[in-house]
């Protein structure tokens, strides 16, 4: 048999009361408290991802059928206005005096363009 030290029969003596116990609520409380983080975060992460899939989802059926509807539109020609050309009507002549003028010149007359030419 060894003959043990005084030194290493009180390391091994009993434990203080409450000293275990306080590490292992210690430790437990932390792995609850980051366990109840961690899924926090996931769900979080999850629900807004299905959130936002859901309503760029919704959104892509709607346009979809806004295009259909759109195509399926027909507007009835005007007789009156088959084939009516602004330049071909004398009325509208001082037109072409505008067409190859800067954007911010002002044609907006007959008397205009007489005055410029």
């Amino acid at each position: 048999m060894t003959r043990r030290s005084a030194r290493t029969a009180k390391r091994r003596g009993p434990l203080p009361p409450g000293g275990l116990r306080r590490r292992l609520v210690i430790a437990f409380v932390l792995v609850a408290a980051v366990s109840a983080g961690i899924l926090a975060v996931a769900s979080y992460v999850l629900v807004r991802q299905a959130r936002l899939q859901g309503s760029l989802t919704a959104s892509a059926v709607q346009a979809r059928e806004d295009l259909n509807l759109a195509a399926t539109i027909t507007y009835p020609v005007a007789a009156s206005f088959s084939g009516w050309m602004p330049l071909a009507d004398p009325t509208w002549s001082w037109l072409a005096g505008c067409r190859n003028r800067p954007v911010n010149s002002t044609c907006s007359s007959p008397s205009a363009i007489s005055s410029t030419t």
